[in-house]
């Protein structure tokens, strides 16, 4: 589970980042249409908006498999455990470790660690969902954070003129 969440932010990531490029590609056909049209470009721009369109609906689906993948990995794991339990019970039987012997384990402390083990599986169920979540909100939030700590302060040219003071009382207008 531990692998697969991994798997799950890394690909959460890039499918963040690949949105972000799709996002870029409609802002520039956005914000440059005249040019575009002006340079017959339509059919280029309209070609690399459904590649990046396709790249972020693979990365997308990817991450939907991994995710839907968690259910029956976990009923396989809890279907283990409990083959295991029973095993174990087994044991104790054939043994005939299940006795009234005080030490010794009887069969109704067998049926409620039994059933104990039962009950424990639901909530781990959802914990591995839960852990799905988590991961690609780890993936967002380190995105975030990548973009809060970056650099990006504009410094002025040479020589560029310094603007003088607005005298007290003037503000800027629209």
């Amino acid at each position: 589970l531990n692998k697969l969440g991994r798997r799950v932010r890394g690909q959460t990531r890039r499918s963040q980042e690949e949105l972000q490029h799709l996002t870029h590609i409609a802002s520039e056909a956005f914000t440059g249409h005249r040019i575009i049209k002006a340079f017959g470009a339509e059919a280029r721009e309209t070609e690399r908006f459904r590649r990046g369109s396709y790249d972020r609906y693979r990365t997308f689906m990817r991450v939907t498999k991994m995710i839907a993948a968690l259910p029956p990995m976990m009923e396989f794991i809890g279907g283990l455990a409990v083959i295991g339990v029973l095993w174990f019970g087994h044991r104790q039987i054939e043994l005939g470790r299940l006795t009234k012997d005080p030490n010794a384990l009887d069969v109704p402390q067998f049926m409620g660690f039994l059933t104990a083990a039962l009950l424990m599986y639901q909530p781990l169920k959802r914990l591995s969902g839960a852990n799905a979540s988590i991961q690609q909100a780890l993936a967002a939030s380190t995105r975030i954070f990548d973009m809060l700590d970056r650099h990006t302060a504009v410094s002025d040219k040479p020589n560029a003129p310094v603007l003088p003071p607005l005298p007290r009382g003037v503000a800027f207008r629209d």
